[in-house]
């Protein structure tokens, strides 16, 4: 058990709020649209960095099991937190490859927002 955290894509026109979409009746239709992006174990860090996001859209608590769209300002702001930390201001960071990976991560999402498609974050326990 721990956390677990994926980026995904799916298209646009299948989400139609920033959260909460993926509940109810929604969900398989959701999650089989949906291609993974990046899957991340025990990132807390990032999981942290997305709470607050998700807190400044609108949301009160990013809980597990919930779903947040990400979009380019948010990856932009995302890439900039992720390249001015250093190794021992961010957990995951412990090894530099592991940064360049977020990174990575980060222009492939942003070539799925310009592709006209939706990314958006799930974490679950």
């Amino acid at each position: 058990m721990g956390l677990d955290s994926s980026l995904y894509e799916i298209d646009a026109n299948l989400i139609t709020a920033n959260f909460g979409f993926i509940k109810g009746n929604n969900y398989y239709k959701i999650k089989n649209a949906s291609v993974e992006l990046a899957y991340w174990r025990k990132h807390f860090s990032l999981n942290c960095w997305m709470n607050e996001m998700y807190e400044r859209k609108g949301g009160k608590d990013l809980q597990l099991d919930s779903v947040v769209v990400v979009d380019l300002n948010d990856l932009n702001e995302l890439e900039m937190f992720i390249k001015s930390q250093k190794n021992e201001d961010w957990s995951r960071y412990e090894r530099p490859e592991d940064q360049e990976l977020d990174i990575q991560v980060i222009q492939k999402a942003k070539q799925s927002i310009l592709n006209e498609k939706k990314v958006y974050y799930y974490a679950s326990w």
